[in-house]
């Protein structure tokens, strides 16, 4: 033991020693964090847009290649997103308070840069409607001058934006008619609540308004607000809650096909527009979506009856719209309300829910491809046209 103790006093002493000495010197300082600023790479069809959950901000970009979180989008939980054709610019038309929820309200059309998020510009407007993140409050005309924001004041009404001169342009008064979508290069569409069309063009800059006849049953099997564009086509989809589908070719005097079932297509009895009659139908808030490429409806099912049109979706239907058939029926991945396709060869499908959890599925299996946690529960935006 005693030699134990002096030689553990003999170490403890060289240490002394060596330290008296400076000994190796003291450690390196480290280096401080230099920050940097990176820009946004060009966005692909595979980019998905989802807003943020109520009382959050900003739009999240995720590349469905990765699963991998690009960038933040400025734009307040009621807020809506638009894209430029070109690729250059964000549009978010937004309504805030200069206290958070009180104060001084000022309604924009906000510009921001695609490569480096930054404000650009705003645009005032007189005022219009908070009707939240619903895909149909907010579109860009097909040739990027226009933008169309649904307002309330007092009358449905839509507040035209020229997006070049960055200036409010004129407000066209559409009474009775809401969920605008764009038509044709320069055109606005909207549905009515008598169960019509109303299609709005601008020759000369003066807004020129009409309206077809009445094609779905408005007071009992109403379509969906979301009105998927084929702008290439110039061909736009609707959806009934029974899952009645009507295709439309846009244009001066819109034609519209014949409605068939998604049930029937499905090799099922059709639901009918009744109380008590239980069957698969359409639900969520953002329902369906189209892949334009392919010929294809992407649509969340759920087991309910009239009225239950906003339940979350149980299942995802894909039905082949030349052939009217369902190809594919798949349970979804969690509780999920919004849908979204790419519009390419080999599409993902974007689903998410109320959770802020959404996920990234292979479009021809519906298998999961990637789980993105704390994504967002809104709507889901493609940057290119849809």
């Amino acid at each position: 033991m005693r030699g134990a103790l002096l030689g553990a006093a003999s170490l403890l002493a060289a240490a002394g020693a060596a330290f008296a000495q400076g000994g190796p010197g003291p450690a390196p300082v480290p280096q401080a964090e230099v920050s940097d600023v990176a820009s946004m790479p060009p966005a692909t069809p595979r980019w998905i847009y989802i807003v943020s959950d109520f009382g959050q901000n900003g739009v999240r970009v995720f590349d469905g290649d990765s699963g991998k979180m690009k960038g933040l989008v400025e734009a307040p939980s009621l807020g809506n997103i638009g894209f430029d054709p070109k690729g250059k610019f964000y549009y978010v038309s937004e309504t805030i308070w200069s206290k958070f929820d009180r104060g001084v309200r000022q309604d924009m059309v906000s510009v921001y840069d695609t490569q480096s998020l930054k404000l650009q510009g705003e645009i005032p407007l007189p005022g219009r409607l908070l009707g939240g993140t619903a895909v149909s409050n907010f579109a860009i005309s097909g040739d990027g001058k226009l933008g169309f924001v649904y307002a309330l004041q007092p009358s449905s009404s839509v507040h035209v934006v020229d997006l070049e001169k960055r200036k409010m342009q004129q407000t066209v008064q559409l009474p009775g008619c809401a969920a605008v979508f764009p038509a044709g290069a320069g055109g606005l569409g909207a549905l009515c609540s008598d169960g019509s069309m109303a299609m709005v063009s601008f020759p000369g800059g003066k807004a020129v308004v009409s309206h077809t006849a009445p094609f779905f049953p408005a007071l009992t099997d109403p379509v969906f607000d979301t009105v998927p564009v084929d702008r290439a086509r110039s061909q736009a989809t609707f959806l009934s809650y029974t899952g009645k589908v009507y295709s439309a070719a846009l244009g001066a005097a819109p034609q519209i096909g014949a409605p068939w079932s998604i049930q029937a297509a499905g090799g099922m009895r059709e639901a009918a527009a009744a109380p008590l009659d239980v069957n698969w139908v359409p639900g969520g808030r953002q329902p369906f979506a189209v892949d334009y490429v392919a010929g294809r409806l992407y649509v969340l099912m759920h087991v309910g009856e009239q009225w239950s049109h906003k339940e979350a979706g149980q299942e995802i239907w894909i039905v082949d719209l030349a052939k009217h058939k369902v190809v594919l029926r798949h349970p979804t991945p969690g509780k999920v309300s919004n849908i979204q396709v790419s519009q390419e060869g080999k599409p993902l499908v974007y689903v998410n829910g109320g959770d802020g959890k959404a996920w990234v599925l292979e479009g021809d299996t519906l298998e999961t491809k990637y789980t993105l946690d704390h994504a967002g529960g809104g709507a889901l935006f493609l940057g290119a046209p849809s």
